[in-house]
């Protein structure tokens, strides 16, 4: 039996991936242990962990400047 990873984007629906997937993991041998549980599900965290990345960076500075405000800054040693 041949193992292929499957591409799949944001936009499949999750059944297109469950059997491909368990397919893979049947085929490594991994059925019934963590490691069929856990590493399937490690190739959809990269794009999510992007997309987060990317919209934190998005925030303006002027936002973020804000969220440090003196009075509520511990390090600051006033106390507000």
């Amino acid at each position: 039996m041949s193992l292929s990873v499957t591409q799949c984007s944001a936009a499949d629906p999750l059944q297109t991936v469950i059997v491909p997937q368990l397919l893979m993991v049947s085929g490594l041998g991994w059925r019934d242990t963590y490691w069929g549980l856990i590493i399937p599900q490690l190739s959809g965290c990269a794009p999510a962990a992007l997309l987060l990345r990317e919209h934190v960076r998005a925030i303006p500075a002027v936002l973020s400047a804000g969220s440090s405000t003196p009075s509520c800054n511990p390090e600051s040693g006033e106390s507000g």
